[in-house]
């Protein structure tokens, strides 16, 4: 009860260190358990924990789609494969089973490396999570979680990070120089972003925690 209590509020941490106290598990406490180390990018726990969910005989399609979605995530695609075709057969009309359909014959394109693109940090980077970048006049807006100098230091439940704010940095021949907060009117105490905008009529438009 308690591991689900934090399981609910995102504090998988804790959730984790909570269930694996408890001497047993119902299938959904190891669905739970499982998606907890899988929120936390520990994939190989992750995975052993749902190859006993789908053992078990109240297994659901969902459960197969979980399975074979980690399998993935550990490179083991022929064994995705296996567990994707079980949950079409069951699901034949979901999306994710009409998109796996539909992109069956690229898998084996997308493990070629063509050579066509390079991927290096920028100066702006930083060991934070980065991403959702788009133009915005002569710079670039982004979400990060970078760390940040506060008086109250607040961290997001799910990874123990610094919520998310905007960020902006100047474009600067190929590169870009280093992030500045874009504006603390749009950056508050939980989640900003990612951001978008539009240039013809000058709307920025951002995700943003319902306070």
């Amino acid at each position: 009860l308690k591991g689900d209590k934090y399981f609910s509020v995102f504090y998988f941490e804790k959730a984790i260190e909570k269930y694996k106290k408890a001497p047993t598990l119902s299938l959904e406490g190891k669905r739970k358990l499982a998606d907890s180390y899988k929120n936390l990018g520990n994939y190989q726990q992750a995975e052993t924990l749902y190859e006993t969910v789908v053992a078990n005989a109240d297994a659901n399609p969902d459960d197969y789609y979980n399975y074979a979605y980690l399998l993935k995530l550990n490179g083991k695609y022929n064994e995705a494969v296996v567990w994707m075709n079980k949950f079409k057969e069951i699901r034949s009309n979901d999306l994710r089973a009409k998109n796996y359909v539909f992109q069956a014959d690229a898998f084996e394109k997308l493990l070629k490396d063509e050579g066509r693109f390079k991927i290096y940090n920028l100066e702006s980077n930083t060991n934070g999570n980065e991403f959702g970048a788009v133009y915005y006049n002569s710079k670039i807006i982004y979400a990060s979680d970078k760390e940040k100098v506060n008086v109250i230091k607040r961290l997001y439940n799910w990874n123990q990070r610094p919520f998310l704010d905007v960020y902006y940095a100047e474009i600067e021949g190929t590169t870009f120089n280093k992030s500045k907060v874009l504006d603390k009117k749009i950056n508050n105490k939980f989640h900003e972003g990612p951001a978008s905008y539009a240039p013809a009529v000058q709307l920025l438009a951002y995700t943003q925690n319902n306070y």
